[in-house]
């Protein structure tokens, strides 16, 4: 798993050492005022390891492999920025495009293919 960090860098979590001496922080999006969506940057603080069912999602030529029971904010390039969120299990290589934004660099929102490469029963 990556995370954005606030050098608008991609950190790979498998990476991560037993103790960290630096402040990393990682982008959350916090919808819960809908009005009023924005993006906070909050440490680290710790990583709990575990193993889980995954899938592995190829979203624009990037592989990035998720814990089968999260959800992923979808939508439609061409009928405009009404967003869904919906289980990865309810993917099922219907079409959908995954919404993309990096609030370091732009507000301009993309929407890229998504497309399910393979499932694991047991990943860490």
């Amino acid at each position: 798993m990556r995370i954005l960090t606030l050098d608008n860098q991609t950190y790979h979590l498998d990476k991560v050492p037993d103790e960290i001496e630096e402040d990393i922080r990682f982008s959350v999006l916090d919808n819960s005022d809908p009005k009023n969506p924005d993006f906070y940057f909050v440490p680290l603080i710790f990583l709990e390891s575990f193993s889980a069912p995954a899938m592995v999602l190829d979203i624009d030529g990037n592989e990035i492999t998720m814990p089968l029971d999260w959800c992923i904010a979808v939508g439609d390039s061409e009928s405009g920025n009404d967003l869904e969120v919906l289980p990865l299990t309810s993917l099922n290589d219907r079409g959908f495009e995954a919404f993309l934004f990096n609030p370091l660099t732009s507000y301009t929102t993309m929407f890229k293919e998504v497309k399910i490469v393979n499932f694991y029963n047991d990943v860490k």
